[in-house]
């Protein structure tokens, strides 16, 4: 079309006549891999008339002397902006005339096929039945002809799987040909080459992977036993046992949901976080028709969340010994700092005052309500009381002017209250400043500072300060890029300087006052150090 258009306008522009107008047609073929120079054709031009090379001259020139059209550059067939291998070019001159150069690209195979994706990413069930197929992507070649068909599709490993190339048409399908078992095999991966048509030929490649997607068809497992004998201390909310049932499956398929099956044992029985505890003492679901419970019987299902779900059971025979009683009490004592294992009764401290906080757990289970807690000895002088509470007790002042030596060694006794009875006792040490030799040590436990990563070695950090000037500090941590002066409580950057490269150190600093606490009473203080690389020294 455009060229007839053209033909319109040159003979408008020229008013030409039949009689004055001359046309031919040449045609001529060339290998898109011909080197610059070759010559497509030889023209015989009028050497009094004037020519122009119109059409796609990009890879050609004229040369008007001695007609000949020659090649600029190789031509690249696959870069034609035409559906065909070939092209045109038109030659006109004054005296009106046209000379159409028909130009037929032969191919050369210079394209490797190629899939669109490198790799490919497939999954199917495991339990597909055998011929199940999944489509993949097809490769392409851009060249024509032979050169530009895919004559072969191979899965070149030496070990493809249970899988099999089948072209339909277009269409390439990777095709199921032996079961599958996840629980075996989880992920195939394997190479598909893609051949062209030419002499010889060229391949194009591109990576499958295959995930062999769970299916529930593994119920969950105790093991080899379906029964179990555990002994249990008949405490409620004390651990009677472990579960641990596993599932070859994954994901939904393997999460296992435990359960009491009998609604009987249910009353008594649970599970909690996989653990079978009971709901009461000594709950009477045994068989024994003795008033104690010697025995109980109890049946747990493990249940997967596959669809449909697959389960399996335990029966658990509880055996309770007439007085089983595995563990001593727990006495727990906490004070105010937290950091420390003493109480300090101030000189201004008033009647009353909470000096520590008790409690008490016990290993077999729940404390019951026969147990206690008390101050067994070291408040003879009657300087304490333990006022009990529900869940706890509380270790008070009475009296401050009472004391009459610096440090008192309180102990506590505590009693789970069972009818095999086991006790345990614990002791704390209570200072009495107003008495005491040595001040007490009052120091800020948390400080910050920010320094510049440029510090040369010696440079200061930070300085510990408390109300005593004969405390002695220790640098806990190890391995950090400061060193401490054991007397003035000063940090300064030590001579291993190379390695203060963190932007955040965390220290910690023993603090000791001195003698004769000094191996009773120690403060610990947190530092943290920010290393910046800004030229400034900030204290925070």
């Amino acid at each position: 079309m455009l060229f007839l258009i053209f033909l319109k306008l040159f003979g408008i522009l020229f008013r030409v006549t039949k009689s004055e107008f001359t046309e031919r047609q040449i045609n001529v073929q060339i290998a898109e891999d011909d080197s610059p120079g070759t010559i497509l054709v030889k023209l015989d031009l009028n050497p009094e008339w004037s020519y122009r090379l119109l059409g796609d001259t990009r890879n050609v020139q004229l040369n008007s002397v001695t007609g000949e059209i020659a090649l600029l550059s190789p031509i690249d067939r696959e870069s034609l902006n035409t559906s065909s291998s070939s092209f045109h070019l038109v030659i006109v001159s004054t005296p009106p005339s046209i000379i159409t150069v028909h130009v037929e690209v032969k191919d050369v195979n210079d394209n490797a096929p190629s899939f669109a994706l490198p790799f490919q990413n497939l999954s199917l069930v495991e339990t597909a039945p055998i011929g199940s197929s999944l489509p993949l992507l097809s490769a392409t070649d851009p060249d024509f002809g032979l050169n530009g068909t895919i004559t072969e599709y191979k899965i070149v490993n030496s070990n493809p799987g249970p899988f099999e190339l089948r072209r339909n048409e277009e269409l390439l399908l990777l095709e199921l040909t032996e079961p599958l078992d996840r629980e075996q095999t989880q992920l195939y991966i394997f190479n598909i080459s893609a051949k062209d048509g030419g002499d010889p030929p060229r391949f194009g490649y591109t990576t499958v992977f295959v995930d062999v997607l769970d299916a529930n068809d593994n119920a969950p497992s105790f093991g080899v036993a379906h029964e179990l004998n555990v002994t249990w201390n008949g405490r409620r909310n004390s651990t009677i046992l472990k579960l641990n049932a596993t599932d070859e499956d994954t994901g939904q398929n393997a999460h296992i949901t435990y359960s009491v099956l009998s609604s009987n044992s249910a009353k008594y029985f649970k599970i909690e976080d996989g653990l079978l505890k009971a709901k009461q003492d000594n709950p009477p679901c045994c068989r024994s028709p003795s008033s104690h419970c010697s025995e109980c019987v109890v049946a747990i299902e493990a249940k997967d969340d596959g669809s449909p779900p697959l389960a399996s059971s335990l029966v658990v025979r509880i055996h309770i010994p007439e007085h089983y009683n595995a563990h001593d009490p727990q006495i727990h004592i906490r004070v105010h700092p937290s950091e420390v294992d003493f109480a300090v009764v101030e000189k201004d401290a008033i009647s009353g005052k909470t000096l520590a906080v008790l409690t008490v757990t016990d290993e077999d289970g729940d404390i019951g309500d026969q147990s206690f807690v008390n101050i067994s000895s070291g408040n003879e002088s009657g300087l304490f009381e333990l006022v009990q509470q529900t869940q706890f007790a509380m270790f008070k002042l009475l009296d401050e002017k009472k004391a009459t030596k610096e440090m008192y060694e309180v102990e506590f006794e505590a009693s789970d209250g069972q009818r095999s009875e086991r006790k345990s006792r614990k002791t704390l040490k209570v200072f009495i400043e107003r008495l005491s030799t040595t001040r007490f040590v009052h120091v800020d436990r948390y400080q910050s500072v920010a320094i510049k990563q440029s510090l040369s070695p010696g440079s200061f950090v930070a300085q510990i300060r408390t109300n005593n000037s004969n405390c002695r500090f220790r640098l806990r941590t190890e391995n950090t890029p400061f060193e401490m002066d054991d007397i003035n409580g000063i940090i300064t950057i030590s001579d291993n300087k190379k390695d203060l490269e963190a932007n955040n150190y965390e220290l910690d600093v023993e603090v000791r006052p001195p003698p004769p606490l000094i191996d009773l009473i120690s403060a610990t203080v947190s530092i943290s150090v920010q290393v910046r690389k800004s030229s400034f020294h900030l204290n925070l």
